[in-house]
């Protein structure tokens, strides 16, 4: 056992130092996956190469291929050879890495210190919905590297085609369940006091058994924390360059092009950025700024038919920067107006999960999730919801149909003592004010959620307020004289 542990402590495969000490036999070699995969044939850059001609003979992990990059690390395929089992392994690029260029150089502290916060952040999220962590590691050369789970599956928007196109029984409502467990696994980061800050269809993947993982931690904060990023976007134009090739042309006007931030990490379009990150607020973001995002991603969801993206229009083409611009400055168009059809209660989950003011959002993804979950089980009905659902969804609805049952109530009452009693100027006070309360309260028991109706339908309210505060005005002397003419009526007749 001693010369076991001398030979694991030298970098020697446990596997490996096991069958050395204990014969070949010890290792079963069971691999789920079957055989041990085989190398890619087109090793994809000059990283690869290098790291393998870095790798010794007895590492654990064998190189396979890269899966891909970002502005801070690439992502490699690689055999363990003790659980025998193919992982990911993310490992930090040098200035030189990123730039594409042969040589490399050592990270500075920052980058360094960043790439470890990713690390530390996702090897703790213990959630289904989140890719563990398995190992940090150093290698002979000095690459710092951490492996986790192999995600295999598909990114979000290509369940968003599937959905489109109904390939394998894709449909809203299952893609709704997706975004249920987004939700879940982000209000369990939020617990922790986590906040993704990059949530995009590229940073969520789906299995083919329901597995659903938020990717990409790499510009996460956590609450309390010295903030290693600056993920203010950068908002340079297109390229000023004379020479313009067709590839650079399309890739500018390219809605799907990336935004890079401050820092020059290499973020998503900014059709799913909730405005204060878009306006380089980094003070007020929050929570409340991941349930945008989520509010954004079922809002592409549920008009798949109408848009490319929120701010695109199917069939357009805006360049990222317009995008950007558009995210700043204005609310993308409303669901109901593009898509009559879609429910009710579910436009209003999703206008509240995307409010341009933050008061106005849910407080945190754990609320959102709950009232996801609530239609999905149908205990808001698809077409109408209570009144207590609503007001739930809406809390500025309580005082409009409060008011409304007040009034009515009131006027009934009025106009049934006395209608006789008004004057003519109380009458037509009067029937104004009962058109404007009647059309106020049609509009809003007919409402589909979204804020042009509830504004109509409160101010029809609000209007026939003072209309019919008017007309009793009018009736309360008419009552007394009515009263005085019947005492009158009392005594002749008594004489």
């Amino acid at each position: 056992m001693q010369e076991f542990l001398r030979q694991a402590g030298q970098g020697r495969r446990v596997a490996a130092a096991l069958s050395q000490q204990f014969g070949s036999s010890v290792d079963p070699g069971i691999s789920l996956d079957g055989a041990q995969p085989t190398e890619d044939l087109t090793p994809s850059g000059e990283l690869l190469k290098r790291l393998k001609a870095a790798a010794t003979s007895n590492s654990r992990y064998q190189l396979l291929g890269e899966i891909g990059r970002g502005g801070m690390g690439a992502v490699l395929r690689v055999w363990d050879a003790d659980l025998r089992r193919t992982l990911a392994m993310k490992v930090m690029l040098g200035a030189g890495d990123r730039e594409l260029k042969n040589s490399s150089s050592s990270p500075d502290s920052r980058t360094l210190g960043r790439f470890l916060e990713e690390a530390q952040i996702t090897g703790q999220l213990d959630h289904p919905g989140i890719v563990p962590v398995h190992e940090l590691g150093l290698g002979h050369d000095g690459e710092v590297d951490f492996t986790m789970r192999l995600v295999k599956g598909e990114d979000l928007r290509t369940i968003f085609q599937h959905v489109e196109s109904g390939h394998d029984g894709w449909n809203t409502a299952r893609a709704l369940g997706v975004m249920l467990k987004v939700c879940e696994a982000m209000a369990y980061a939020h617990s922790k006091g986590v906040i993704h800050r990059d949530l995009k269809p590229a940073n969520i993947m789906v299995g083919r058994y329901g597995e659903v993982d938020v990717m990409d931690w790499g510009l996460a904060r956590v609450a309390g924390a010295k903030d290693l990023h600056d993920v203010r976007p950068r908002e340079t134009g297109p390229s000023s360059l004379s020479v313009r090739t067709e590839r650079r042309t399309e890739r500018d006007e390219s809605p799907d092009s990336p935004i890079v931030t401050m820092d020059g990490d290499v973020m998503g379009t900014p059709a799913y950025m909730c405005p204060e990150q878009a306006r380089g607020e980094l003070a007020k973001l929050g929570p409340h700024s991941d349930v945008y995002a989520v509010g954004a991603l079922l809002y592409h969801l549920l008009l798949l038919k109408h848009i490319e993206m929120p701010y695109v229009a199917k069939g357009a083409r805006l360049s990222q920067h317009r995008v950007l611009a558009l995210a700043q400055s204005e609310a993308p168009a409303e669901i109901a107006r593009l898509d009559s059809s879609i429910p009710a209660p579910l436009i209003a989950i999703v206008e509240k999960a995307m409010a341009r003011d933050i008061p106005a959002r849910y407080r945190n993804m754990e609320e959102l999730a709950n009232d996801l979950r609530a239609f999905l089980e149908g205990r808001i009905e698809s077409r109408s919801a209570s009144l207590f659902e609503l007001t739930h969804l809406q809390p500025s609805l309580v005082f409009l149909y409060v008011g409304a049952f007040v009034t009515v109530l009131g006027a009934w009452v009025a106009s049934t003592i006395a209608w006789s009693a008004f004057s003519h100027a109380g009458r037509a006070a009067f029937l104004v004010g009962t058109v404007a309360l009647l059309g106020g309260v049609a509009r809003a028991l007919w409402m589909r959620g979204d804020q042009r109706n509830s504004l109509a339908a409160s101010l029809g309210i609000m209007l026939a307020f003072p209309a019919i505060a008017f007309a009793l005005l009018h009736l309360v002397p008419a009552l007394q004289e009515v009263r005085i003419g019947e005492e009158v009526r009392e005594l002749q007749w008594d004489a």
